[in-house]
């Protein structure tokens, strides 16, 4: 199996080609960076015949990253707009919003946690 998404739709929303690699894993690896006006970073890392993903948050000259999750059993990317959805088990689990700043919105047992500017309810 795997995760089910167009490529264009990816390079619309982090308006770059992915860097593919296999250098750290025997998986193949896309990973998609975008910076946004306040200086926040997304690194999107898509396993695509793996059916997983990771997303990365950092902030400016920072250390430490912001936020960190990897996604199991990724079953579809769908992009709408300027967000794109995370699918796992016909259930969206992750937003990310990336039309002039970064917010991903994490949904995690019916509960919305916003990273970014549209920050609400804090990790």
């Amino acid at each position: 199996m795997s995760v089910e998404y167009e490529d264009y739709e990816l390079l619309d929303l982090f308006c770059m080609e992915p860097i593919i690699s296999y250098e750290n894993t025997k998986e193949e690896e896309h990973r998609y960076i975008w910076v946004d006006k306040y200086g926040v970073e997304i690194q999107f890392v898509l396993y695509p015949y793996e059916e997983k993903c990771s997303i990365e948050l950092r902030y400016g000259n920072l250390e430490n990253r912001i936020f960190y999750t990897e996604l199991n059993d990724v079953k579809k990317l769908i992009k709408s707009g300027n967000k794109m959805h995370i699918v796992h088990n016909n259930e969206e689990i992750v937003s990310i919003n990336s039309i002039s700043h970064i917010s991903v919105s994490y949904i995690f047992g019916g509960i919305i946690t916003y990273i970014g500017e549209d920050y609400k309810y804090g990790i």
